[in-house]
């Protein structure tokens, strides 16, 4: 993936999660080489609806070190 400050190339992923927020279990994961993950809540809110049977009521996206950063 690109780096978005030096536009240099680096090895790395994007992994995303969602954990169900009274179990606390992962329910949908995914991992891509994009640099950006604003496009990855959608798909992965489908993954929990295939997984679970429902969408969440109340998905909560960016919550991990990324959101801090901003």
């Amino acid at each position: 993936m690109k780096d978005g400050a030096t536009k240099s190339f680096v090895q790395a992923y994007n992994a995303q999660a969602a954990v169900d927020g009274t179990a606390q279990v992962i329910v949908a994961a995914a991992v891509t080489q994009e640099a950006n993950d604003k496009q990855q809540l959608v798909p992965l809110l489908t993954q929990v609806e295939a997984n679970c049977g429902a969408r969440p009521r109340r998905p909560r996206g960016m919550r991990g070190t990324s959101a801090r950063r901003r």
